[in-house]
């Protein structure tokens, strides 16, 4: 199957291949995913803080 793929087909995807994956992971994307997982972990870590509240709220009690 591989065999019959010529090498200029094989160099064209993958220049294709190549920049759709610069695309989707430039350099503003990636400083877009950093701010989402550092929201993401703050918020985790806000439930962690509620619900260990919430715990000594009825140990209290």
């Amino acid at each position: 199957m591989y065999d019959s793929i010529n090498p200029e087909e094989a160099l064209r995807f993958y220049k294709i291949a190549s920049a759709v994956k610069d695309s989707l992971v430039g350099a503003g994307n990636i400083q877009t995913i950093q701010t989402l997982i550092a929201k993401e972990e703050a918020r985790q870590k806000e439930v962690e803080t509620a619900k260990a509240a919430y715990q000594n709220k009825f140990k209290a009690i």
